[in-house]
């Protein structure tokens, strides 16, 4: 029989028991009804605790009340809308791979992106580039027109991509249109990056208000015509890409107009401007931007409640004390004059002479095409503008401001725009190229901006608002005048779609143990160098020769471009062997390869990345009487490059000392 006290012990311990499983099931419940509560809630109001600006839509039509005076713009259509794609939801398998994509702590929208082969096949293995590093999923590519690695991707047609963008039957963002233009329709064509495209989870982008409006105002004025919008945006790509756009999938769809607008991408490049004792330490862009969590990826997307306390502790808790901006001098190069920059350089710094040429290469291709073509000055904010530090919107374009631009002050970055938008104007008076002067217009309000470039939603109408008014006076013109639209363009092909078929690419790189072959040491030491002086510089290119050595660029800077060719004379040689370079790549990559003997692919070729010693290129080769010219190019350009070539020396691989055939 059990003592009085061991009954005692035994029922307070089945107490206690009983009284933690209430207390757990009591929480359980209690965690339950509020994740329905919140999962309700958010289901009637979606709102979040990111911190974004202010939704006041009146904030854009108190803007566009004043832009509107001295026009015949009517500030009342301003508050209307276009209509909404028809949205079925994104794809499961898009989403899988997003989500996929996203868990693997890569940047979701590239998992529903189709990319070119060529530049997938550039880039896959190189240890610098992240696009194909660990995917968790197949890569989707399309076969590139004429070669050509650019654009370097795509979007899926007919889609509600998983980021909220839906994209037409060409890919593009925004409404359907037939293939053939219909009579008395104007057919005006965005390109561009991130700010064109805009953000998929916004109603329309800038473009799609910009034609809604056009339409009103058509209309208003009692115009039996109207405007077709093709928005070919896409976010993070360089002026090169947007080029090929133009070329590759725009110009074949007959648009009367092509309104350029974009500049993100070329600013951020400021380093080169900043001369400091060490290296500058600035904190990651998606470091400094990406939302900080207190729960796991997959807990968050599953549970409600972890998601508002990720989300509360994002913007609440305290963050990291900013760094003690270091000493340092920021000037522009003495040859460069800021407040006139002279666009005819080939040495301007932030990456200022490609996008330059790129831009003048998109108004001549849209003229040659029979379409008007307008240039736009993009804007960004400085941080002048941003006083209440303590609003998490604020605080947020801060960082967003420090991660690109840091160590710069606000007035040193806002010189970095105004140089950008003085290139961009002296272009369009140098190329006569009409100006949408957006930049002069747009105000610094952070509440227009989701960063310190890109606008929110409400900042959105306003952009389209503000590039209609600069639009209006050239196109009134053109109405008038007949010039809007060609029903038929004599001598151009009727308009015709690209294909936008994919197939799976699977990158074939060399492992960290894989051993790379290089000629041997001993032969490379004996052999002669080449006479360089039949060395062939190519066009657009500026080349210095010496009797063993060349250095050279292209004026142009155009990616891929060759600088200069040389013909190895080497096809009596027996057998296969080495080609061998000594090289320096300044400024940006350097491809040194050899051809076949149609010249039309390369039977060898590696890139070469600037450094400020001399690098040693071994070009295998299994044939000497296979082989064409030997080629120096330049890489995929995204800053002004040049070359060095300090010797060239071809090595048999039967130990022979001759290295051409007799002349």
């Amino acid at each position: 029989m059990l003592k009085n006290g061991d009954k005692r012990t035994r029922l307070s311990l089945k107490a206690a028991a009983t009284n933690l499983g209430v207390t757990v099931l009591s929480l359980v419940v209690a965690l339950l009804l509020a994740e329905g509560m919140l999962r309700l809630y958010f289901a009637l109001s979606p709102t979040s605790a990111t911190p974004a600006a202010p939704a006041d839509a009146q904030i854009g039509a108190r803007y566009a009340q004043s832009f509107a005076i001295g026009t015949d713009l009517d500030p009342r259509i301003y508050q209307r809308t276009p209509s909404s794609p028809r949205d079925d939801g994104p794809d499961p398998e898009d989403m899988t791979r997003f989500k996929a994509y996203v868990s693997a702590g890569k940047f979701g929208p590239q998992s529903y992106y189709v990319w070119n082969e060529e530049y997938a096949k550039s880039v896959a293995c190189d240890a610098e580039n992240q696009h194909f590093k660990n995917v968790p999923v197949d890569i989707r590519v399309f076969s590139a027109i004429d070669g050509e690695a650019h654009p370097i991707y795509r979007f899926l047609p007919d889609r509600t991509l998983p980021g909220g963008l839906k994209t037409n039957s060409y890919g593009f963002r925004g409404a359907d249109f037939p293939l053939e233009k219909r009579s008395g329709v104007i057919r005006i064509a965005f390109i561009g990056s991130s700010q064109t495209v805009g953000n998929g989870g916004f109603p329309a982008s800038f473009p799609e208000y910009f034609g809604f409006w056009l339409n009103e105002w058509l209309e208003g004025k009692g115009s039996s015509l109207r405007v077709e919008i093709i928005n070919a945006g896409r976010e993070g790509i360089s002026t090169t890409d947007v080029r090929a756009i133009l070329r590759q999938e725009v110009l074949p769809l007959d648009p009367d107009y092509v309104i350029f607008f974009d500049g993100a991408n070329q600013l951020g490049g400021s380093d080169a401007l900043v001369h400091a004792q060490g290296p500058i330490q600035r904190e990651k862009l998606e470091d400094a931007i990406s939302a900080r969590r207190l729960f796991p990826q997959w807990l968050a997307s599953h549970s409600k409640i972890a998601s508002v306390i990720d989300d509360a502790y994002d913007l609440y808790a305290p963050r990291r004390k900013q760094k003690k901006r270091p000493a340092y001098v920021f000037t522009f190069p003495d040859n460069v004059d800021e407040n006139a920059p002279d666009i005819t350089r080939d040495d301007l710094p932030l990456g200022m002479t490609a996008y330059i040429r790129d831009v003048q290469g998109m108004a001549q291709d849209a003229r040659a095409a029979g379409a008007h073509f307008y240039l736009s000055t993009p804007f960004w904010l400085d941080g002048s503008e941003l006083t209440d530090r303590n609003n998490p919107h604020i605080a947020f374009i801060a960082r967003y401001l420090r991660s690109v631009f840091w160590p710069l002050n606000p007035s040193e970055i806002r010189r970095l725009i105004e140089f950008q938008t003085r290139a961009l104007r002296e272009v369009a008076r140098n190329g006569n190229i009409p100006l949408l002067d957006i930049a002069a217009d747009f105000p610094h309000d952070p509440n227009l901006f989701s960063d310190a470039y890109h606008v929110n939603e409400v900042g959105e109408p306003l952009l389209a608002w503000i590039a209609l008014r600069r639009f209006l006076p050239s196109f009134t013109a053109d109405v008038a005048a007949g010039a809007a639209h060609q029903e038929v363009k004599p001598g151009f092909l009727p308009p015709r779609r690209v294909s936008l078929n994919y197939s799976v690419f699977h990158p074939h790189c060399l492992s960290s143990e894989d051993v790379i072959p290089h000629a041997p040491a001993d032969q490379v030491a004996k052999a002669k160098p080449l006479k360089l002086e039949r060395m062939v510089a190519m066009g657009d290119t500026i080349v210095e020769k010496t009797e063993f050595t060349l250095t050279g660029h292209t004026v142009s800077a155009v990616p891929w471009h060759y600088i200069a060719t040389f013909d190895l004379n080497a096809a009596c040689l027996a057998g296969g062997g080495w080609v061998v370079v000594d090289i320096i790549a300044k400024g940006d990559d350097i491809g040194v390869g050899i051809e076949n003997k149609a010249g039309n692919d390369f039977l060898t070729r590696q890139f070469v990345k600037p450094r400020r010693e001399s690098e040693r290129v071994s070009l295998r080769v299994a044939a000497f009487d296979q082989i064409g010219r030997f080629v120096v190019e330049n890489g995929d350009l995204k800053n002004p490059a040049s070359v060095e070539l300090t010797a060239l020396k071809v090595i048999p691989d039967d130990g022979s000392a001759q290295s051409s055939c007799p002349e």
